[in-house]
């Protein structure tokens, strides 16, 4: 997949601490989110990490407080991915 054809130029992840009883709904909601291509439960300080594609970095804005803010993400840790050498889900071939 191409997202820069869609228009979309900032791929980041998000690192979120979510309180226990809201992971799984906050799981499912990024999941069925259009901008999110990766969604993945982990352990330690930061227990939810979402992938996600943006137009830019204003919209990665309005993610964060639009989107996540409402499922009651108490932390988050962005990492904005300047250059991906085998992006996610890259065949070995």
């Amino acid at each position: 997949m191409r997202p820069e054809l869609l228009g979309l130029t900032v791929d980041a992840d998000l690192w979120m601490r979510v309180p226990p009883a809201r992971l799984r709904e906050a799981g499912e909601t990024l999941a069925a989110h259009p901008l999110t291509h990766a969604v993945a439960a982990t352990t330690g300080e930061c227990n939810l990490i979402a992938a996600v594609y943006c137009r830019d970095l204003r919209a990665l804005y309005d993610f964060t407080t639009d989107v996540l803010g409402p499922l009651g993400v108490s932390g988050v840790e962005t990492t904005v991915i300047a250059r991906a050498v085998k992006p996610v889900g890259a065949g070995r071939g």
